[in-house]
């Protein structure tokens, strides 16, 4: 919802988001958006944490950590994980390889998560999302806000 201002935006500043995945293994992705938000989640203004059976880690902007059941730090380091990302970004320039996160195994990935999260909150039900075509099943209303067909002039898409 929109929780901390009280303006014209279209999307939400406070938004959580439950990911559930079928199949042999299934499991929960929980999604928390907290714009404005002061306090921090496991010592991380933002980042990411996966919880598992024997401990968890969490994934910062500068650092991860690696816990234990009893809630001990098991590793971790402390540096900024941006140097590495640099690097290879430079050295895939040169070589002209794919980098380690590229965008389609990585960055698209990830941004159908964050929009199909943002539709489901716009409309305020749960969706079930095709990940072969990247469709809403059975939901036209839905599937009408994946893109903008009709781009206001002069801020138009090229044509490609």
């Amino acid at each position: 919802g929109k929780w901390y201002f009280n303006d014209c935006q279209e999307f939400a500043d406070t938004l959580q988001v439950n990911y559930e995945y079928s199949g042999r293994h299934p499991r929960i992705l929980t999604y928390e958006m907290r714009v404005w938000c002061p306090y921090q989640y496991l010592g991380e203004s933002e980042g990411s944490a996966v919880f598992g059976e024997n401990g968890y880690i969490v994934l910062g902007n500068r650092r991860w950590r690696a816990y234990d059941r009893s809630g001990q730090v098991a590793a971790g380091e402390g540096d900024s994980h941006e140097k590495p990302h640099v690097q290879n970004f430079i050295d895939c320039i040169k070589s002209r390889k794919r980098p380690y996160c590229d965008l389609e195994t990585v960055g698209h990935p990830a941004s159908v998560l964050c929009h199909s999260g943002n539709i489901s909150a716009r409309l305020g039900r749960k969706l079930v999302l095709d990940t072969k075509t990247e469709t809403f099943v059975g939901d036209k209303e839905a599937n009408a806000l994946r893109g903008r067909p009709e781009w206001r002039k002069p801020w138009t898409l090229p044509e490609v």
